[in-house]
C-alpha cells in the first residue's frame, strides 16, 4: 500500500478533529485517542502521525505528541496502515529542510519503523480472547493459582471485602499517593490534566477505576481505561501495609474484562516482575530516531551514545531529548542519512 503524507498546520488539525476520532476508533490504543496526514491512492485519509516542534535550538526537534506521559504512541489509525504511515512521515520530513531531528518514542515493537533504534522496553499483555476464566486460570502456574486464592482469603480474615468500579480519581489518587508518595513521576505536576482527562474519558465510557474495599474502606485501586476492545492498566495504588491487595484487584479486573468480552488486558511499558505473573505475551515498545543534515546527524550520534548510559546519567540530557528512562536500551544501529 502506497501512502502520501502531508504536513498539516494547527488550524487544519483542529478541523480534522472528527476524522481523528474516527481513525482512533479503528485502532485500540487509548493514548492515540485524540501532524502528518497520510492518504491512500484514492485520496482517502487513512492515518495521522501527531508530531509537535519540541525545540528550535540548537536544532529543530520533532517528537510525538504525548511522549513521556503516554505508554504507547505511533500513527493514529488501523494497525494495517500504521507502519506505512510512519514511513510516509519520514519521507515527507526528509524533504523538508526545516527539521533536523525526529524522535518517535514508544512505538509498537512489531512495527518495522524507520530510523535508528534507541531501545526496546517490555509491554506485557494478557490475552482474553478465549473468554474462559477457568481455562485461563488453569493455564497459570500452581503457585499463581494458590496465591490468587490464599491472598484473598488472608485479607478476608481481616474483614469484609468488596469490589467496586468508580468513575472519579479521588479514591485512586489517595491510594496512589499512600503507596508511592513523592516517588511517582507519573502524576507529578499532572493531576489537573488527569482530572480533566478523566472527565472526558467518563463521558465516552472509557474510564474504569477499580477499587477494593476492606470493611468499607478503599485499600487498593487501579486507574484503568477501556478502549477499542482492550482494557489498559495505567497506574495502581494501595495502602502500604496491605501487600497482596494489588494482586487481588488485578485478578478481579482481568476476570471482569474477560466476562465483558474484551480482547486484551494490557499492563503497558515496564519490566516489573508482577506483570509477567499475569501476562502471556510481551509486545514491547521501541523508540527510534532519524535525522537530516549535519547538525541533525550530530545530535543523533549523541543520542545513540547515550543509550549505554544508566538512567541517572541520561537524566542529564536536555529534557527535549530524554526518552525511555524507565527501561534499559537494548540495541544500537548505524546512523544513516
Amino acid at each position: 500500500m502506497t501512502l502520501t503524507a502531508t504536513v498539516l498546520g494547527v488550524q487544519q488539525i483542529q478541523e480534522l478533529e472528527s476524522m481523528w476520532r474516527e481513525l482512533a476508533d479503528c485502532g485500540d490504543n487509548v493514548f492515540a485517542s485524540y501532524v502528518i496526514a497520510c492518504e491512500e491512492e484514492d485520496g482517502r485519509l487513512s492515518a495521522l502521525v501527531p508530531l509537535y516542534e519540541a525545540a528550535r535550538r540548537p536544532i529543530p526537534v520533532l517528537r510525538l505528541v504525548g511522549h513521556g506521559a503516554s505508554d504507547q504512541l505511533g500513527a493514529v489509525g488501523a494497525a494495517a496502515v500504521a507502519e506505512g504511515a510512519l514511513s510516509a512521515a519520514r519521507r515527507v520530513l526528509y524533504s523538508d529542510a526545516r527539521w533536523g531531528l525526529t524522535i518517535l518514542e514508544d512505538l509498537p515493537a512489531e512495527y518495522a519503523c524507520p530510523g535508528n533504534s534507541l531501545g526496546v522496553r517490555s509491554s506485557p499483555v494478557v490475552s482474553l480472547q478465549d473468554g474462559d476464566w477457568s481455562a485461563w486460570l488453569a493455564s497459570k502456574s500452581r503457585n499463581f493459582r494458590h496465591q490468587a486464592g490464599k491472598l484473598e482469603r488472608r485479607l478476608a480474615r481481616r474483614g469484609q471485602l468488596r469490589f467496586r468500579v468508580a468513575d472519579d480519581l479521588l479514591a485512586f489518587r489517595t491510594l496512589h499517593e499512600a503507596k508511592w508518595g513523592a516517588r511517582s513521576r507519573a502524576f507529578t505536576g499532572r493531576w489537573e490534566f488527569h482530572e480533566r482527562f478523566a472527565d472526558a474519558a467518563r463521558e465516552r465510557g472509557w474510564l474504569r477505576i477499580h477499587l477494593l474495599y476492606l470493611n468499607e474502606r478503599p485499600v487498593a485501586a487501579l486507574y484503568n481505561l477501556r478502549f477499542g476492545g482492550v482494557e489498559t492498566c495505567y497506574q495502581a495504588g494501595r495502602l502500604p501495609d496491605l501487600a497482596g491487595a494489588g494482586f487481588i484487584l488485578h485478578v478481579h479486573a482481568i476476570r471482569a474484562a474477560m466476562q465483558d468480552g474484551l480482547r486484551e488486558y494490557r499492563f503497558l511499558r515496564g519490566e516489573e516482575p508482577y506483570k509477567f505473573r499475569f501476562a502471556d505475551t510481551d509486545r514491547g515498545v521501541q523508540t527510534v530516531a532519524f535525522a537530516r543534515g549535519l547538525p541533525g546527524n550530530a545530535m543523533l550520534r549523541v543520542l545513540l551514545s547515550a543509550t549505554v548510559l544508566p538512567p541517572a546519567l541520561r537524566w542529564k540530557l536536555p529534557s527535549v531529548l530524554r526518552w525511555g528512562l524507565a527501561g534499559a536500551p537494548v540495541q544500537r544501529e548505524r546512523v544513516t542519512e
